[in-house]
């Protein structure tokens, strides 16, 4: 799965969530976390783009151009001289560190991400995103 894919998977529009959550969701509002991203080979690592994060755009989105990402579950390259946390990486970068990984285990990405009630309502959504994917 490419990172393209991966984004389109996690996304959920705030008009949508809104309407299942019965909650107004406004630009400022509109907080989630994506899902731990986990490669093939048990790598994984934070990606996050939105409101008060690093990325750009700064605000939920089905394409950025850079992501804040974080908390790699061991070393890797991307990570050099960073505290843990490094914002502002350029998409081209993050699809990098996917490929030396092996790509996208979604399924794997998913096993873990039901605990919030953001998370409870998106991840049944993106689960039925995965499987039209995975029929495709």
């Amino acid at each position: 799965m490419t990172f393209n894919k991966w984004i389109k998977l996690v996304f959920i529009p705030k008009d949508e969530l809104s309407k299942k959550l019965n909650y107004k969701i406004t630009d400022f509002t509109w907080f989630y976390h994506y899902p731990l991203l986990v490669c093939n080979d048990g790598f994984s690592i934070s990606i996050q783009g939105g409101g008060g994060l690093y990325s750009t755009p700064n605000l939920k989105s089905e394409k950025y151009s850079a992501l804040e990402i974080g908390f790699p579950s061991e070393e890797d390259i991307i990570m050099v001289d960073s505290d843990g946390v490094r914002g502002y990486v350029p998409v081209e970068e993050i699809e990098d560190m996917i490929e030396r990984h092996g790509g996208i285990d979604a399924n794997k990405s998913f096993e873990r991400f039901e605990s919030n009630r953001y998370s409870k309502y998106s991840g049944n959504l993106r689960k039925e995103k995965i499987k039209r994917l995975n029929e495709a």
